[in-house]
């Protein structure tokens, strides 16, 4: 059977339900990433390492900026989310929010970042 979670993406937070765990985790809209190289550290509560001292090496960014969905941090943010609460080999059925003010483009790159992230279906839910 195929895994089924819910993301909704917020400018400050991320809520992420998966159906039969009974929970709701919350998670900050934050990603970690190295200054070095740009690659992705970590989302929400493993950056809090990074926050307390991960010195010059770490940057911390927002998934939305202004409104506006960074791809790259967060098809990191989506792919580590979908693999975390991931349970089954069966596949995952993801349902999204949109947030409020996303055009076409921006809700058409949502679920092409979720199926790249390793969604096999994606619904979108408008906020």
């Amino acid at each position: 059977m195929k895994t089924k979670i819910g993301i909704d993406l917020g400018d400050a937070g991320i809520a992420v339900c998966k159906v039969g765990d009974g929970q709701i985790h919350k998670e900050s809209a934050v990603v970690a990433l190295s200054r070095q190289d740009g690659s992705f550290l970590g989302i929400g509560g493993e950056t809090d390492q990074y926050e307390a001292g991960g010195g010059g090496e770490v940057v911390l960014r927002r998934i939305f900026q202004d409104g506006t969905v960074i791809p790259e941090y967060t098809r990191a943010a989506v792919a580590r989310l979908i693999s975390r609460y991931r349970t089954s080999d069966a596949g995952c059925r993801v349902l999204l929010s949109v947030p409020c003010g996303f055009g076409d483009v921006e809700e058409g790159a949502l679920a092409e970042l979720a199926i790249e992230a390793g969604a096999d279906e994606v619904y979108l839910v408008y906020a």
